[in-house]
């Protein structure tokens, strides 16, 4: 078993003091999206929802990293949340399970969310594929910059789309399942769908993208 992964409750009570880090990162730099992103290294990859929008979300990846171990916990108010349904509203689930949490009221309560410095490459969970974005007990092996984490350098044209992970989010239950490209290197490449027909659109193709 994984000396890293934390003891948590089965209960809802859950109590977030009790963990001091998750896979080697201190609990309390878990404020910064980034460094959230980089516990789901070995999120599973036949799980239900992407890695980058839960870290969006204020959650950190506890899970043991087997199929379908999808458990989560949030950092802000230690709720945690596993078996996740397709059909299922990242935001109004944690809403539900916790109706004050600061990510959801949306104060920020200490989240150090991405900030713009370039774009990135990404596997199907969302995490990047740069060989030094893997965590690990040295924090040199952390990233310095979003560059690796899917933000762009310029300031975009359609700012609700700005990160990688709300563009990504466009996709999700609506991009062909034949994917002409995959919507993951749509995403880190600064396109958003919008699934309704265009004239600026960037791509000749059906359905449409826009650029942001």
């Amino acid at each position: 078993m994984d000396s890293s992964l934390p003891t948590v409750p089965e209960t809802r009570q859950d109590n977030a003091e009790t963990l001091t880090s998750v896979r080697g990162i201190p609990w309390a730099r878990l404020q910064e999206e980034k460094l959230r992103l980089l516990t789901f290294k070995k999120y599973p990859q036949n799980a239900t929802k992407l890695a980058i929008l839960l870290a969006n979300n204020g959650f950190a990846y506890i899970g043991s990293g087997n199929d379908f171990d999808d458990r989560v916990i949030c950092v802000f108010c230690g709720k945690t949340k596993q078996a996740w349904r397709e059909d299922e509203d990242i935001e109004q689930t944690h809403r539900a399970l916790s109706p004050h949490c600061v990510m959801v009221i949306g104060n920020d309560g200490g989240n150090i969310a991405l900030s713009p410095s370039g774009n990135g490459s990404f596997d199907r969970t969302g995490v990047s594929t740069h060989e030094n974005s893997r965590p690990t007990r040295s924090q040199q092996a952390l990233p310095e910059n979003s560059a690796e984490l899917g933000i762009v350098i310029d300031k975009p044209k359609t700012e609700e789309y700005c990160t990688y992970a709300k563009r990504l989010e466009t996709f999700h239950n609506h991009w062909p399942k034949e994917e002409i490209v995959k919507s993951e290197h749509l995403a880190a490449a600064g396109f958003y769908y919008e699934g309704i027909f265009h004239a600026n659109s960037h791509l000749s193709i059906s359905p449409p993208l826009f650029h942001l």
